[in-house]
Parts: C-alpha cells; structure tokens; sequence
C-alpha cells in the first residue's frame, strides 16, 4: 500500500487482515503442515515443527499490529492460545 495507490491501507483492507479460520467451502491448496515460511511486510516466521499454539504465536506476531488483539481473543477462543504466549 501506498498513500495515492487507491486500495486501502492494510488496517481498512479487509483482505490484508489475517483471519483465524476459513469461511466454510473455502478451497485450501496446501495443508498447514506444509507451510514452513510465512512472510508478511511485518516479519518472517519459520513454522516447521511448531505446535499448534507456537504456530499461532508466530503468526499473530507478523500480522498487522492493528488485527493482533483480535487474532489472540480468536486463538483464546479456540483454545489455540496459551496464557504463557506473549502479548
């Protein structure tokens, strides 16, 4: 994004925001076992060999600061967030 580029900045885009679980019917074409990088403008993360909880960390710590408050009462929720994770 970029001031003048015409799309929204990625805290109104909805589309930049990371979400914690696909619409239903969604396609998905690889599984999450298979992703060992993630790279957003925020950082990379390696997720190889992460449980589940450590992966959602590392997820959460690369989207955009706006969403991470949401993104970790999702987690909670889904009780995929540990008390001892990192806020």
């Amino acid at each position: 994004w970029a001031p003048g580029s015409g799309s929204a900045p990625p805290a109104q885009n909805p589309w930049a925001a990371a979400r914690p679980t696909l619409a239903n019917g969604s396609i998905v074409t690889d599984t999450r076992a298979n992703i060992h990088y993630l790279v957003t403008e925020y950082g990379l993360v390696n997720l190889k060999g992460l449980s589940t909880w450590q992966k959602a960390e590392a997820i959460i710590s690369v989207a955009h600061p706006d969403f991470r408050d949401q993104l970790i009462a999702d987690a909670e929720k889904m009780h995929i967030w540990r008390r001892s994770n990192k806020r």
